[in-house]
């Protein structure tokens, strides 16, 4: 077993760095992964490691090795890290909401590679031994004004390239609550129950006809979504009936094509997070 032992890291399509300069589509970063994130690494080629994310529902793709921390033992998070601010106390490393942690009875972080440190109590809080449908709605409107990245599944710091797209949002609320939800809304529809009306947590998911899901957008109340809609937009609240709409069986969001939509609800699933990290 593997993690990943920098702040974030880009998955990408084909062994080769990714232009990082600003927000622009970068169709080769496929997803982006954090500090002490699980993967199994399929195979090398060179420097670059073909690798699964395991909390990311096996998603595949490529890292560079400098990126990645042979486990000697297993890790067992039961902390999550619950701001955009935080740092480790002694190595000054930063860390993204979503990182998951170890922590111990002292009250220190373990790290994967065996260290301890220790992070400020108001940036790192338990993993939920039950889902907390208003903290995720809460912990969601973090994310009001952040960019939209292709690929993102991060969250924002100043002068880095880190943000989420609609998927990774959803995909990083719900790692906060301790559910592993797939990384694309094409996998993600493919799970929980589906529901007639939406509610706080619940995820609306776009599609064509005869198409999987290509958007989502997650309810934080029974009129209100956030979204991360795309490139050159930043995180929003959409109210219902004054920026989308449902007619029928459509759903339209100001600026974009009338789709079909489907509405799913996670929040009853089996929390599964540890499956990753076994």
């Amino acid at each position: 077993m593997f993690s990943i032992c920098q702040p974030v890291v880009d998955l990408r399509k084909k062994p080769e760095w990714v232009p990082c300069k600003d927000f622009s589509h970068q169709e080769q970063r496929d997803s982006q992964l954090l500090y002490a994130e699980p993967v199994h690494v399929v195979r090398r080629e060179g420097e670059w490691c073909y690798v699964h994310a395991l909390l990311q529902g096996h998603y595949p793709g490529w890292i560079h090795e400098s990126e990645l921390l042979a486990l000697s033992k297993p890790y067992h998070p039961n902390l999550v890290v619950c701001s955009f601010q935080a740092k480790l106390d002694r190595t000054g490393m930063p860390l993204c909401y979503g990182t998951l942690l170890e922590g111990t009875p002292s009250g220190d972080v373990l790290l994967p590679n065996g260290q301890k440190d220790s992070l400020p109590a108001s940036m790192v809080r338990c993993l939920p031994q039950n889902f907390n449908i208003p903290l995720l709605c809460q912990e969601a409107r973090l994310f009001l004004d952040a960019p939209y990245l292709w690929g993102g599944c991060s969250s924002p710091a100043e002068n880095k390239i880190q943000s989420v797209d609609c998927s990774g949002l959803v995909h990083l609320l719900y790692r906060a609550q301790a559910l592993m939800l797939p990384r694309d809304a094409k996998d993600q529809v493919l799970k929980g129950y589906r529901v007639n009306k939406f509610l706080p947590a619940d995820a609306i998911y776009l599609f064509k006809p005869q198409k999987p899901a290509h958007h989502v957008l997650l309810a934080l109340d029974e009129q209100t979504c956030i979204e991360s809609p795309r490139t050159g937009f930043k995180v929003r609240l959409l109210k219902l009936n004054q920026d989308f709409w449902l007619k029928a069986e459509n759903l339209e969001v100001e600026g974009r094509e009338p789709c079909h939509y489907v509405v799913k609800r996670f929040c009853n699933l089996p929390l599964n997070l540890s499956r990753a990290f076994v």
